[in-house]
């Protein structure tokens, strides 16, 4: 079964939106940008893990940073999924209301 959320954000046009998501190390799962309108730019920065130990694997953060080309409500979403499966573990639709 799919895990699918929403969220809603705000932002002003002059600013960055930073979206960050969780994702297991390793597994070949991954956060990907599926879609969104062609006003956003979406740029995707993996993160530092979360665990701060010295352990193999666990957790590490995704972070998604969004602009906007002119003020507007907009919509993306994510998906985490492995590159080779049609289907994803999690969604995660969003609208963004760029001021």
């Amino acid at each position: 079964m799919i895990k699918n959320t929403t969220r809603t954000e705000s932002f002003h046009s002059c600013d960055e939106l930073q979206v960050s998501f969780e994702a297991a190390a390793g597994g070949g799962y991954e956060w990907r940008l599926k879609s969104s309108d062609p006003e956003l730019e979406v740029n995707q920065i993996y993160g530092l893990p979360v665990n701060k130990d010295d352990s193999v694997g666990g957790s590490l953060t995704v972070d998604f940073y969004i602009s906007a080309s002119k003020p507007g409500t907009y919509e993306a979403e994510f998906e985490y999924k492995r590159s080779w499966e049609e289907k994803a573990e999690e969604a995660c639709k969003m609208t963004i209301h760029v001021k």
